[in-house]
């Protein structure tokens, strides 16, 4: 299966194959194998760094042993779930938070799959400046956030201070801190070429991090100034077009 996929993807046109070959998975799992499947509410960034890459790796390292399955946008029937032994859902969701509430009436003899939430923000508490705070409130992303997190077998986030924010929800031993994955081999990061000619920092956020690009001027100002070959790239996502100067 996957064996013969070729996960060094150039372009959105080679991701989104890969990804379409995951999401035809659902009809030809085998039977013999553990299930595991990744979804999310829609595709970002977030989902690229925190559910893509772990699972693109995974399904390279040992292409035989699981059937993967992913899937994005909300939509997908909940008997799937009759399947699955390992489920990681990443962020808060409708779909998520409704079957995780649903998973405890499976019929008689089902296998329940086990829960991990995958979540990188602060979801049940946005900041008062956050652009999506009073969207995000009123769809009540917030109040399935805080479900998902205390619901899931397993809480999976980026540091120390979200899994210390998390233990109001989950226990401590059930919050794990696990890394964004980055696949330096693919030809977007240019690693083999630039390594040896000038090191680079880079940064990507959406519109609720632009104070942090504020915030680490004074920090990549310290490092351009000490070390004048260094190159910075900062990527971001904003509502319209802007341009911020550091």
């Amino acid at each position: 299966m996957s064996d013969k996929l070729n996960f060094i993807y150039k372009n959105e046109e080679d991701i989104e194959k890969l990804k379409q070959h995951f999401k035809d998975n659902i009809n030809r799992i085998d039977p013999n194998k553990k299930t595991i499947l990744f979804t999310v509410p829609a595709w970002t960034g977030t989902a690229h760094f925190r559910i893509i890459t772990h699972m693109f790796a995974l399904a390279e390292k040992y292409p035989d042993r699981f059937n993967y399955l992913y899937w994005e946008e909300e939509n997908f029937p909940i008997k799937w779930l009759f399947d699955v032994d390992i489920w990681f859902q990443h962020r808060a969701g409708s779909i998520h938070a409704g079957y995780l509430r649903a998973k405890n009436y499976f019929p008689i003899g089902r296998k329940i799959p086990i829960v991990i939430m995958d979540v990188d923000d602060d979801e049940v508490n946005l900041p008062p400046n956050h652009p999506m705070k009073e969207l995000w409130y009123a769809h009540g992303k917030d109040q399935m956030a805080k479900f998902q997190l205390s619901k899931s077998d397993y809480v999976i986030t980026t540091g120390r201070a979200l899994k210390q924010e998390f233990t109001k929800y989950n226990r401590n031993d059930k919050i794990k801190i696990f890394m964004n994955g980055f696949d330096w081999r693919l030809p977007l990061w240019h690693y083999e070429k630039t390594i040896h000619e000038y090191p680079i920092i880079g940064w990507a956020g959406l519109t609720s991090h632009l104070e942090d690009v504020s915030k680490m001027s004074k920090i990549l100002k310290v490092i351009h100034d000490k070390y004048p070959n260094v190159k910075f790239k900062i990527a971001g996502i904003t509502d319209k077009d802007e341009h911020y100067v550091v």
